[in-house]
């Protein structure tokens, strides 16, 4: 999402100085990057402070995307990871906006705070019930984050976002479900759904949520929530059955875990304020990609690049 989001800024603002701080070494998929002078890709881990404090010492604007959320259950604690990564780090930026006084502290959270709704959707006064340690963690980021706007005064805007889909998503973990699917079917792998396939979600189209977001950094009212999703939900098996079909699959790739039939959730967010931002310079904010032609664009990208995700299998 955050590189999705860099080329996004690139595309519309070629005179804005972007850098990527990430803990990870290969900033490869930022495409097309190389031609701006005023892009840098600095490596570092945030919890280092003084690496961190060097990197950012000049920045207007933080966009916090650190979201730990596939932990290796062998490797690592996963709540201990949880806490390190999702709420250290943003605790440290935030301490580094003490120093540097930007415009703008964005907090890039996950509407999986919010818990789940059977009916209508949740508003960003809605109270939170976290449905796991990985919710919880981004919960917990919130408000830190959310305590900074009065004991330092830090502008603060916190950003929930339902679930993300498009290309170059690693297929594995919570996070990347549609990935998932469309590189088991094209390895012709079975695809196993949980509760029938009967959980519904909202899916939101990577390029939407970068122009969502691009609103918010620039209108965005400090000591705001904003929600962002697409308004459209989809169930597990509608999606995988639109997948195969675009691959010209057999939906017999379909491997129903009947366990929990009875007990499928549903996450949905109502985006008010984000359509109403910006409302007396801009039109109303609305996703751009219908789904059925972003999950085919995104089918399609998979299927033309297969070397992008094979190794990540």
């Amino acid at each position: 999402m955050g590189r999705n989001f860099i080329n996004f800024l690139f595309n519309r603002y070629t005179h804005y100085d972007v850098l990527n701080f990430d803990k990870s070494s290969d900033d490869s998929n930022v495409v097309d990057h190389s031609g701006y002078p005023n892009y840098e890709f600095f490596h570092g881990d945030a919890r280092d402070w003084e690496r961190t404090k060097k990197a950012f010492q000049d920045c207007d604007a933080f966009v916090n995307f650190t979201d730990e959320s596939e932990p290796d259950p062998v490797r690592y604690n996963a709540v201990e990871l949880f806490m390190n990564n999702n709420i250290f780090s943003a605790q440290i930026l935030l301490e580094m906006c003490k120093w540097y006084r930007p415009s703008r502290f964005i907090q890039i959270s996950t509407c999986d705070v919010y818990g789940y709704k059977e009916k209508g959707s949740f508003k960003e006064n809605s109270p939170l019930s976290p449905i796991n340690q990985h919710a919880a963690s981004r919960a917990a980021a919130e408000v830190i984050a959310q305590s900074y706007i009065y004991t330092e005064v830090v502008p603060v805007i916190i950003v929930r976002i339902s679930n993300i889909f498009g290309p170059r998503q690693k297929p594995t973990g919570p996070s990347s479900f549609i990935a998932h699917l469309i590189t088991q079917a094209l390895l012709d792998k079975p695809i196993r759904l949980t509760a029938a396939g009967a959980n519904k979600r909202d899916w939101l189209f990577v390029d939407d949520c970068s122009a969502a977001l691009d609103r918010i950094l620039h209108f965005g009212q400090v000591g705001e929530i904003y929600n962002l999703g697409a308004g459209r939900d989809k169930t597990d098996l509608q999606i995988c059955q639109k997948i195969l079909q675009i691959l010209s699959k057999p939906q017999s790739l379909i491997n129903f875990d009947n366990k929990g039939a009875d007990k499928s959730t549903r996450v949905s967010v109502n985006t008010r304020g984000l359509k109403e931002l910006g409302k007396d310079y801009l039109p109303e904010w609305k996703p751009q990609h219908s789904f059925d032609k972003a999950l085919e664009m995104t089918v399609n990208w998979y299927a033309d690049n297969p070397e992008m995700w094979q190794a990540r299998t």
